[in-house]
């Protein structure tokens, strides 16, 4: 396995209120995996289908003989010590699978203090802070397996494992605001509520997303909190 991150960003003051956040990312995942010591499924039916050599009287693989696979080599599984070497080199082959995962990523944030423009409760000292932004993200996956893994081919590798590739883009909007109501008052040490939203197009399908919480804390030592969100994930295949 072998990745690669690169990340680029700037941020800063557009006025006393608001800030920006912007950014790039490009990542790749790269895993290349080997499978060794599995049996061919096929090698081991003709490595078992064994007959005496007519001319010597030696064990011999009927697919030698008839010369469907020379190559073939008597597996003795009767015998102690029967299994040979050169059994087990006709009978285990490699399997390879090469994946890759890309992922490219934009996205640009505002973000706001209101305090500094007298947007704020009365009986709060802190002001309203607010953020939104844009976002874009691509995904890419390309996993090529051989033909042994493909077709089953390597026995007690649980089945076949077929390549496949493809791509999912989605282009997200999001804002978030948090309020702060009360700050130093009898039965209020701190009273805020916050909300978030978000919209997203994943190209097929569009849907949003949003969360609205409060935080109470009657006295300082104490600290109630409670939220309702609903999330939303795009289906991986």
């Amino acid at each position: 396995n072998s990745s690669f991150r690169s990340l680029l960003g700037v941020r800063g003051a557009i006025t006393d209120t608001w800030d920006y956040d912007a950014s790039v990312q490009y990542s790749k995942v790269k895993a290349d995996q080997r499978t060794l010591n599995y049996f061919k499924v096929d090698r081991i039916q003709r490595s078992m289908n064994v007959v005496a050599d007519p001319a010597t009287g030696a064990p011999v693989c009927m697919s030698a003989l008839d010369g469907t696979d020379p190559a073939c080599v008597p597996y003795n599984v009767f015998q102690i010590g029967g299994i040979t070497q050169e059994a087990l080199d006709y009978l285990q082959v490699p399997g390879l699978q090469q994946g890759t995962i890309d992922q490219t990523i934009y996205q640009g944030i505002i973000t706001g203090d209101l305090a500094n423009i007298g947007v704020k409760s009365p009986w709060a000292s802190e002001g309203i802070q607010v953020a939104f932004g844009a976002e874009y993200r691509k995904d890419k996956l390309d996993n090529q397996t051989d033909e042994l893994l493909s077709t089953a081919q390597l026995s007690g590798s649980g089945g076949a494992t077929i390549s496949i590739a493809g791509e999912t883009s989605v282009t997200d909007l999001f804002t978030e605001i948090r309020i702060p109501i009360a700050e130093g008052l009898t039965g209020a040490d701190s009273l805020s509520v916050d909300a978030a939203y978000r919209y997203s197009d994943y190209d097929s399908l569009t849907t949003d997303t949003y969360k609205v919480g409060m935080d109470w804390a009657p006295i300082q030592d104490v600290k109630f909190r409670g939220s309702y969100q609903k999330a939303v994930r795009a289906a991986n295949g």
